[in-house]
Order: structure tokens, then C-alpha cells, then sequence
């Protein structure tokens, strides 16, 4: 009898969980971002995926007030991984030095990181807690 009402309460909060997600989709496609967060990666393919996805936890771009372009440039696998996440995210994947705030899509903010270089560590103390902040 115990287990039907765990099952039940799970079943519950998975309802609830998805009736949120989809509120939450359908206002951040509704409205237009206020501000764009700019990053500029390399030699970072160990931690650009774990990076950009936390981005997308954060409250800005969940309410749909944020938008996120990158631009990623070096040697290593980043520029893939950026392109492959820029499909399944939907953010904007910039060409190497052709920086924003030109062009028709300008956005009335713009916040510019430089992470070029930066491990995992790194990332976390500065950048991502100031990224989940806005």
C-alpha cells in the first residue's frame, strides 16, 4: 500500500515538473531577449559542454530575458562542441572575430566574457556564478 502512494506522489511531482517546464517554454519563446551574454572560448573542449549547459539553468535565459552567443576559436575540439550544442540549444554560434553589436540583431546589452583557457575550475568561481546571477 506504501509503494502505490510513492508511486502516486512521483507521478504527481513528474506532472507538475513537466506542466513548469512547458509554462516556462512556451513564455521564453513568447518573449524577446533584453540582453545578449557573449562568450569567447578555446583549448576548453574538457569543459565547454558542462559550462554552456549550466549557462542554460540559469533564471535569465530561462525566463527568456537572456540570449547567448559564443564564439569559440584554438586548436582543440571546442568549435565542434560549441556547434553541436549551438543546434540543440538553440544560442548563436559566432565565426571567429565577427563580434556582436552590429547587424540588424543588435542586441540593447551586451555582456562580453573572455574564457579562453579556462578550466573547469576556473569557470565555476568567476563566470558561472556571475552568468546564473544576471
Amino acid at each position: 500500500m506504501a509503494g502505490l502512494w510513492v508511486l502516486a506522489a512521483a507521478l504527481a511531482c513528474w506532472l507538475g515538473y513537466t506542466l513548469y517546464r512547458a509554462y516556462r517554454d512556451l513564455r521564453a519563446g513568447r518573449e524577446e531577449p533584453q540582453g545578449l551574454i557573449y562568450l569567447l572560448m578555446g583549448n576548453q573542449a574538457d569543459a565547454a559542454e558542462w559550462f554552456l549547459r549550466n549557462i542554460y539553468r540559469s533564471e535569465g535565459i530561462l525566463a527568456g530575458r537572456l540570449a547567448v552567443a559564443v564564439e569559440a576559436e584554438g586548436p582543440d575540439d571546442t568549435a565542434g562542441i560549441v556547434e553541436i550544442l549551438s543546434r540543440v540549444k538553440g544560442f548563436a554560434r559566432v565565426d571567429p572575430g565577427n563580434r556582436p553589436g552590429t547587424g540588424e540583431k543588435r542586441q540593447e546589452m551586451v555582456w562580453f566574457f573572455d574564457l579562453r583557457g579556462m578550466n573547469a575550475c576556473d569557470l565555476l568561481r568567476a563566470p558561472l556564478n556571475t552568468l546564473i546571477a544576471l
